[in-house]
């Protein structure tokens, strides 16, 4: 739809310009009284936000992240045909052999930050993971945000394996969300939690 209206006003200048250009008139700008520089307003110096409408953007921003978060758990376990609609929509991710289907990418708002979330699939077509890769290479500013939203980490792993990675993880309802760092990397993997075998 949006794509539609871009293309019909685009559409709409152009004729306009056309219209202007064939009609062998000259288009006169309309006049307006010259302002002397000296009258010019003032700028206007940059209003800091009050600690109380910070920490109210700061609230809504981790509203959004957590209702993000939450569609992605409830994706775990989904078919193709139930995930197609969740996170506004995802087109499907398909495999170098051009029929295998991966899972889907969507776009997503976490942490204030624009998003690539995507899923993959288990042999039963099922959802098993979601994973959004994020902008800032150092995980521990959404360790943070993360911990404002589930509190302290259930499991964390700070001994870094032989690719580098460490990582820390939330369990919400049967679901791990777990924060990465990698070298130079950041991201978010969410998949069911694997129970202990006693």
């Amino acid at each position: 739809m949006k794509k539609t209206i871009a293309m019909l006003l685009i559409l709409s200048l152009a004729i306009l310009t056309l219209t202007a250009c064939g009609s062998g008139e000259a288009v006169q700008p309309t006049e307006s009284p010259a302002v002397p520089a000296a009258s010019a307003a003032p700028e206007t110096p940059a209003v800091e936000e009050s600690p109380a409408a910070e920490a109210e953007g700061e609230a809504e921003q981790e509203s959004n992240t957590k209702a993000v978060l939450d569609e992605c758990m409830k994706l775990i376990g989904m078919d193709d045909t139930a995930a197609a609609d969740m996170l506004g929509g995802g087109e499907k991710n398909i495999a170098v052999d051009g029929t295998s289907l991966i899972g889907r990418i969507y776009k997503g708002n976490i942490f204030d930050e624009d998003v690539e979330i995507s899923t993959v699939y288990d042999g039963n077509g099922l959802v098993c993971s979601v994973t959004a890769i994020l902008s800032n290479p150092d995980a521990a500013v959404y360790a943070e945000r993360l911990m404002e939203i589930y509190g302290e980490p259930d499991a964390s792993n700070d001994t870094p394996s032989e690719s580098g990675a460490t990582w820390q993880e939330w369990t919400e309802d049967g679901i791990n969300i777990r924060l990465w760092q990698m070298y130079e990397l950041a991201s978010i993997e969410i998949s069911a939690a694997v129970e202990a075998q006693g």
